[in-house]
């Protein structure tokens, strides 16, 4: 009869060692500079809705709907509570479309490319 290793240990030094990499991969220059790129591009769309859609949307009544509107338009959520009504609003809407499918897909990429690069998670996955 052979001894086979306990699969609990090797589960929990596989999932030790992914949050090892996951908080090396968010402490990093790049992780940072995206997310702090994110943000101000959420907040900049806020005011731009907010300037545009404020007297004329009956949805907007504070830059806390403008802040919402933005960041389900730019992580592509869009749940269509509140749209633009003005031509301005609608640009303003596209651009954070197509602005937040970059850059979530640059989140991905990072990602990817930081777990596949990481010799000590992939000396642990081989095994």
């Amino acid at each position: 009869m052979t001894y086979r290793k306990k699969p609990i240990r090797s589960l929990f030094k596989k999932v030790f060692c992914f949050y090892k990499i996951l908080y090396k991969y968010i402490t990093s220059i790049s992780f940072l500079t995206i997310s702090t790129s994110s943000i101000i591009l959420i907040l900049i769309n806020s005011y731009l809705f907010y300037t545009v859609e404020l007297d004329m949307n009956p949805k907007v009544e504070s830059f806390f709907d403008c802040f919402y509107w933005a960041v389900t338009t730019t992580t592509t959520v869009g749940y269509g509570d509140i749209s633009p009504v003005t031509t301005t609003g609608k640009i303003i809407g596209m651009f954070a479309m197509v602005s937040g499918g970059l850059l979530f897909a640059i989140f991905t990429g990072l990602f990817a490319q930081s777990l596949f690069q990481d010799e000590e998670i992939n000396e642990l996955f081989k095994k």
